[in-house]
């Protein structure tokens, strides 16, 4: 041996086998924590997806206008990054089906800004060349390709001087040249469908028909520079000449800003538990290799090593693995991960296996070389000590006597009749040596712990779990007339669970009711133009507030969120009296008080729908509440009014219920309970049924991206724990050769040992999977009661008793299989070699 410092890559080749063990700790701990950072940047790509099929377009704005509006003074604008325009042509009814072909020119730069996806062919480049989207082709009464010539009747829809609609039928042969897609699907048109054409083509079919393109509606779609935001964008060209156009927001890509702060809320909260879980994995990793070396370190000492170079000795072990497995840990883990999404989501635009977030990596370095250097430490100053002949010896983990471990195996009587020897054995083995169980047990609950937290927040947290959490019924009645709850009552097989009055009402204010906020809210408001602009003229000050009828029960429940006043249910059946909730949502615009007077102006009718006029009844504050007492809240919404059903009644005219939530008996059949509820209700005029099926079969549909993006951590974390457990019980197995060499010379056949393994692993799995179940549900618990503020959204906590079941059985399997298979490395050597301990 030329120095002492060879001794450490001697060591490292010599251990190949514990090595392996203590490197797969290592990766599978770096894989947990960077590959986070690359589910969270899948996630950002699929809600940013999703806003681009929801709204159609990555446009921050929309324009609808007639044709005398400037397109090219207002592209110009230093505002505008990009703006592509739409001008309709006609519409073709396509025959024996409620589907509708809009034909419509497009700029170059439509296909950047809207979402078309080219399916087949190409866009169109010359006059009476088409592209049509695929599904609407294939509903057409004949069948046609790419190159075919296809004749379309069209009925173009077009504006006078005034705001009266003329229409004129027309028809054009066109050469169709592409296929396109197009995921948007217009919430008023549902059987809508798109046709491309050239906007010279367009103006030529337009013109032939006589039909300026003044008098033509059109669209224009605009990103705007980033050096400002869109909501100042409008106001501007409001307050401008362009004011002739009808500019409105995209407020689904405006949402995506909040929509990832939600989810980086998640992601963080997530990654601290990976950070945190991962560091004691590898320090206990360390402290359990280190421990299992006494007798090693013991030599050393014998031969006159002093301490401190057994530390350093450690410690540079320590870093060697560190340096090695560091960055293939890190390396692996973006790689594992980024396969998974695009098996999982077909999302594969995420640039290299290389490429990651600077910052993730670096924390990951620095967590990775932190644990795995105070791993080692601390095992290495307490094995320094150790006097040379115990450690020798090799008895530090033998804290039974004789006699005590006699009295383990014969233990109780009637205890023993139910327990076969290998069980007692077993325990006694577990329990003589109590600092290996406590470790590996340690190393086994952190794991499990960590799997059912992350499963929780990822299952609790989702677009899927949400609507199930919220929608609260097997069916939902939505009608803005009303329906009598004589006529729901009346219906078989279903219960009512909740029905509620509505109505849309505008509060006037005195300016002193409002804050600072809510002034500069309705100036901005008013900038749009309207009616809301003239008020503010004349000093008068309007707010839409929904407000709400409530049943004797509902009120009930108010009582106990009251921020000042009192609600005195009889006296709200007899007068004008109404509870206020407000700065909902952040919006604090309003400062009103108990015992101010407001007027709730809304449109009045009678029980058979007829417009009886506008009335404004005043109604006294009674009662101040908190937003934790509404159910659920318009996002829009600052506040919200709410009055007793009879007061509803007498005052505002409302005499059926807005809202039904419904559940269905017991024993009830779903689909002919559904067609009942149809026929029964077939009179009501705007009445719209939810099923809480097809509800949920949409959302599954529009988030399934963002689902298994947020699964993929569940994935993740999934495999790196089941491989975590085979690791730690091999490790622990392996480790164990001598003790297991022991048995075989004291007669037990090899039969014998692997079912002595199997029931030590049952009891790992037993202990370790009880106590993750029991501690996972409890920071459930907490993570639930603190939800609102750690992730933005309210999560109903209910015992996962189906997860509880399925972790604690795979934990039990995972220990027992893991425990078993080293067993045959464990046979392949000698009595006399096991003994011996020969690595």
């Amino acid at each position: 041996m030329k120095s002492f410092w060879s001794i450490i890559p001697r060591y490292i080749i010599k251990n190949k086998k514990r090595i392996v063990f203590i490197a797969l700790g290592i990766m599978l701990s770096m894989a947990l924590i960077v590959s986070l950072s690359t589910i969270s940047e899948a996630l950002k790509e699929s809600l940013y997806q999703k806003m681009v099929d929801d709204s159609g377009g990555i446009y921050d704005m929309d324009l609808y206008t007639r044709g005398f509006f400037n397109f090219d003074e207002l592209s110009k604008d230093n505002m505008i990054e990009d703006m592509t325009v739409v001008i309709p042509v006609g519409r073709y009814d396509i025959p024996n089906t409620e589907n509708t072909l809009e034909i419509a020119s497009y700029d170059d730069n439509a296909t950047e800004i809207l979402n078309f996806k080219l399916i087949e062919g190409k866009y169109p480049e010359k006059d009476n060349e088409i592209a049509i989207e695929k599904w609407m082709l294939d509903l057409f009464p004949e069948k046609y390709n790419i190159g075919d010539k296809i004749k379309i009747p069209y009925k173009i829809t077009y504006r006078g001087r005034n705001t009266e609609f003329f229409y004129k039928d027309d028809e054009a042969e066109f050469i169709i040249t592409g296929l396109f897609k197009n995921t948007y699907r217009n919430y008023y048109a549902p059987g809508e469908g798109k046709a491309y054409i050239t906007p010279t083509y367009a103006e030529e079919l337009l013109n032939r028909n006589k039909v300026t393109t003044q008098e033509a509606e059109s669209r224009a779609y605009i990103t705007v520079n980033p050096r400002f935001s869109p909501k100042t964008a409008v106001e501007k060209f409001v307050e401008s000449d362009y004011s002739q156009g009808d500019f409105s927001l995209n407020y689904a890509k405006l949402d995506l800003k909040d929509q990832y702060k939600k989810y980086d809320s998640i992601m963080y909260f997530i990654f601290i538990v990976l950070m945190i879980i991962s560091s004691i994995i590898i320090y206990n990793i360390f402290n359990v290799s280190v421990s299992e070396r006494t007798k090693e370190i013991g030599m050393l000492r014998a031969i006159g090593c002093p301490p401190w170079k057994i530390k350093m000795m450690i410690l540079g072990e320590g870093f060697l693995m560190a340096i090695v497995f560091i960055p293939l840990g890190i390396l692996l883990g973006n790689w594992v991960t980024r396969l998974i999404i695009k098996i999982s989501t077909g999302i594969d635009n995420l640039g290299s296996v290389f490429s990651m977030d600077i910052k993730i990596l670096l924390i990951a370095i620095f967590i990775g070389v932190i644990t795995i250097l105070i791993g080692s430490y601390f095992p290495a100053k307490k094995a320094s000590i150790i006097s040379p002949v115990r450690a020798i010896s090799g008895s530090n983990n033998l804290n039974l006597d004789g006699n005590k471990i006699r009295a383990s195996l014969e233990g109780k009587k009637n205890i023993s009749r139910r327990v076969s020897f290998e069980g007692r054995m077993a325990y006694t083995n577990l329990l003589r040596n109590k600092k290996r169980f406590l470790t590996t047990s340690l190393s086994l609950i952190i794991t499990i712990t960590m799997f059912m937290v992350i499963n929780y927040i990822i299952g609790s947290t989702n677009p899927v779990a949400v609507f199930k959490d919220s929608f609260g019924a097997d069916f939902k009645l939505n009608s803005k007339m009303g329906i009598l709850d004589e006529k729901v009552s009346s219906i078989p097989g279903v219960k009512i669970v909740s029905k509620t009055k509505q109505k849309s009402t505008t509060i006037e204010f005195p300016k002193e009711m409002f804050t600072e906020d809510g002034i500069k809210h309705l100036e901005t408001e008013a900038k749009m133009g309207g009616f809301l602009n003239q008020l503010l003229e004349q000093n008068r000050y309007e707010l839409g507030i929904e407000s709400y009828g409530y049943s004797d029960k509902d009120l009930e429940k108010l009582k106990e969120y009251i921020i000042e006043g009192d609600i005195d249910i009889e006296k709200m059946k007899k007068e004008k009296v109404l509870i206020l909730a407000q700065h909902l949502n952040g919006n604090n615009y309003t400062d009103i008080k108990v015992g101010d007077i407001l007027g709730l102006q809304c449109a009045k009718f009678d029980v058979s729908g007829t417009f009886l006029g506008i009335g404004m009844p005043d109604f006294q504050v009674g009662a101040i509440i908190s937003e934790e007492a509404l159910k659920s809240i318009d996002k829009e919404a600052s506040a919200m009014v709410i009055v007793s059903e009879k007061a509803m009644e007498d005052y505002m005219n409302v005499y059926g219920y807005q809202h039904f939530d419904l559940v269905l008996d017991k024993g009830a059949d779903y689909e002919k309970t559904e067609a009942l509820i149809k026929e029964k209700l077939n009179d009501e005029r705007d009445l719209e049924i939810l099923s809480f099926r097809e509800e949920l079969e949409k959302v599954k549909r529009n988030n399934i991206q963002i689902v298994f993006a947020m699964y993929s951590v569940v994935i993740v974390v999934a495999i790196v724990s089941i491989i975590n457990l085979i690791n730690i019980m091999n490790m622990s197995a392996i480790m164990r050769k001598k003790e297991f060499g022991f048995m075989r010379a004291m007669g037990l056949s090899e039969k014998q040992v692997k079912k002595i393994i199997r029931r030590e692993g049952a009891i790992y799995g037993v202990v370790s999977g009880g106590i993750a179940v029991v501690l996972g549900s409890l920071i459930s618990i907490i993570i639930a009661s603190k939800s609102k503020v750690i992730f933005g959204q309210e999560i109903t906590w209910s015992f996962p008793v189906l997860n509880v079941i399925s972790t604690l059985a795979v934990t039990i399997i995972i220990t027992i299989v893991a425990a078993v298979l080293p067993s045959k490395i464990l046979f392949k050597s000698s009595i006399v070699e096991s003994i011996r301990d020969i690595e």
